[in-house]
């Protein structure tokens, strides 16, 4: 799993979907139906990827002991659309659009497009981990260990821009099995 990120938006939707574009780069060009209860099933780089149409449902990273389920952070759903074969976007109800993409790595991106001042600060994930599985931050960054103490799946740093492109100030936090990132656009 490359990353939970987040990145503020434009409130031109034109300047949106442009910068959407520059963030989601390296996305893998696989079949993308919002038509069907799963959008994406796909094998890239020989990792099994299943982001389903509607945020309620958990996107799937991986198979067996090696497997992983995230669980966006909005279970309110207001529409979907398809962004670029591989990258589904879901208008989460609440100021904000959740954007899924498959990488050509085979890892998988999350982005919430914050919308406004009013816009949530706090992005929860709840991870569905594998048998004796643990989720811990290190540095500010999470990993996901087996029972064994290997490394199965990590997060790329916590990021967030505004519409102008500078950084907001971001972090992880972790509770158990859910991954929160904290975005303090409104400081």
């Amino acid at each position: 799993v490359e990353a939970l990120t987040n990145v503020a938006k434009a409130a031109n939707e034109d300047e949106t979907r442009g910068s959407l574009l520059n963030v989601l780069d390296d996305t893998a060009s696989v079949e993308t139906d919002i038509d069907n209860d799963v959008a994406i099933d796909a094998i890239v780089d020989n990792t099994p990827i299943i982001i389903p149409t509607k945020l309620g449902e958990p996107v799937a990273v991986g198979t067996g002991s090696q497997s992983v389920e995230i669980l966006r952070p909005s279970k309110n759903d207001a529409g979907v659309s398809i962004v670029q074969e591989g990258v589904i976007a879901n208008d989460a109800a609440n100021g904000t659009t959740t954007v899924t993409a498959v990488k050509k790595d085979g890892t998988l991106q999350i982005a919430s497009i914050i919308e406004s001042v009013h816009s949530p600060e706090r992005f929860n994930y709840a991870i569905s981990l594998p048998e004796g599985a643990r989720l811990e931050l290190t540095n500010g960054q999470p990993f996901i260990w087996n029972g064994q103490n290997n490394l199965i799946g990590a997060f790329a740093p916590a990021w967030a821009k505004d519409s102008k492109g500078v950084d907001v100030p971001t972090r992880y936090e972790v509770s158990g099995n859910i991954l929160t990132q904290v975005v303090d656009h409104q400081a």
